[in-house]
């Protein structure tokens, strides 16, 4: 298959940002090493220092002991004071030592873990790999919205970004049928008429209700509405494709949940069109949200948390493994689209990586020396 010199750029551009957040979590790994170390040097000095005053302690007891001469007994008995204190002192100073050690390793720790967090950010907010499953899911906190993008990936890859929710206008605030321009009345139960003496449908306005939750996706839409002034809701999902749309709305209020859609003598009297033009109004409103990513919050592969466990270059491999060009021509297509600056960029990165280059010059069918990108 053959690739143009833009595609390839482009993947070659997004390698070197991966590889940069990957270094960076090299030295996350570097530092948690140096960090487990350090406290085995402590643990390893504190134990010499009290088997040294464990062992003079002991002598100095001896002598008290086998000593008839008080003057001798008590000058001893200085001595054990002197040394216990000393011992005391020496081990409070080797305390802080190493603990102000670690809090420079951890501080140099964090700062890694947080530019590679950053640099796969970057990698991934222009999806470069191919996404299954996308799902946008909205949340009311404290009358604003928490928006999230949640993605899922070929190769047990998933990740989720907190979205901009102020890029949208109507987002700003508690979104409601109304401040979308919508009356809405729905109807929630069938009941007799006093006047007519017949049966009548119960109905609500809904239109101050507030959106308070949402899962969207590009063919679907669940969301919740919710009456401010009571724990009454409106249920409703939207699914749609080329040819058409359905709607199906639920009420729930004390008195339990009500099918509205399902129910024929309360369906024939829902207004289902206004429905789907708020489900309209609220799924593209969140879909346009994708573009707006904010932060990096949750990276996993096979299930296992990245950015907590520090599986930087487990990530790298995966990533590699879905390319749209395969990993092993990747450097030699760079060479003959000319784009040789790309290439050396490429090959300089893997050589950053200490004893895990080998392994990379192989991935990338890498066997000659740099100069073959001059």
């Amino acid at each position: 298959m053959g690739y143009d010199s833009l595609e390839l750029k482009q993947v070659l551009d997004g390698l070197s940002e991966l590889f940069d957040a990957v270094l960076h979590g090299e030295k996350v790994n570097e530092n948690s090493k140096k960090s487990d170390e350090l406290e085995e040097e402590l643990k390893r000095r504190l134990d010499d220092l009290r088997e040294l005053i464990t062992n003079v302690v002991g002598l100095i007891d001896e002598y008290i002991e086998g000593s008839a001469d008080p003057e001798c007994r008590g000058f001893a008995e200085s001595v054990g004071r002197f040394v216990s204190a000393a011992a005391q002192q020496e081990e409070g100073r080797l305390k802080q030592k190493f603990n102000d050690e670690k809090r420079l390793i951890e501080a140099m720790t964090n700062s890694e873990a947080e530019m590679a967090r950053i640099g796969i950010e970057s990698f991934l907010m222009h999806n470069p790999l191919k996404i299954n499953e996308e799902h946008v899911l909205l949340s009311m906190v404290e009358d604003s919205y928490l928006v999230k993008g949640k993605y899922k990936c070929a190769g047990g890859i998933e990740y989720e970004y907190i979205l901009d929710s102020k890029a949208s206008s109507i987002l700003s605030r508690p979104l409601t049928p109304a401040s979308l321009g919508l009356k809405i009345r729905l109807p929630i139960r069938i009941g007799k008429s006093w006047m007519k003496q017949s049966t009548a449908p119960q109905m609500v306005k809904i239109d101050k209700y507030m959106l308070k939750e949402a899962d969207a996706t590009h063919k679907s839409l669940f969301y919740v509405l919710t009456n401010p002034e009571d724990t009454d809701e409106v249920r409703v999902v939207y699914t749609k494709n080329e040819r058409a749309s359905l709607v199906a709305v639920g009420f729930k209020d004390l008195s339990g949940l009500v099918d509205v859609s399902g129910d024929p003598a309360l369906s024939k009297h829902l207004n289902a069109e206004v429905f789907k033009d708020l489900s309209e109004m609220i799924l593209n409103t969140l879909l346009q949200l994708t573009n707006h990513k904010l932060k990096l919050t949750k990276l996993t592969v096979d299930d296992a948390n990245v950015l907590e466990k520090h599986m930087y270059y487990e990530f790298l491999l995966r990533v590699l493994n879905l390319l749209p060009v395969k990993t092993e021509t990747i450097y030699s297509l760079a060479l003959q689209a000319g784009l040789k600056y790309e290439a050396k960029n490429l090959l300089e990165k893997i050589h950053g990586f200490g004893e895990k280059t080998p392994n990379l010059l192989q991935l990338f069918n890498i066997y000659a020396s740099r100069s073959e990108a001059n």
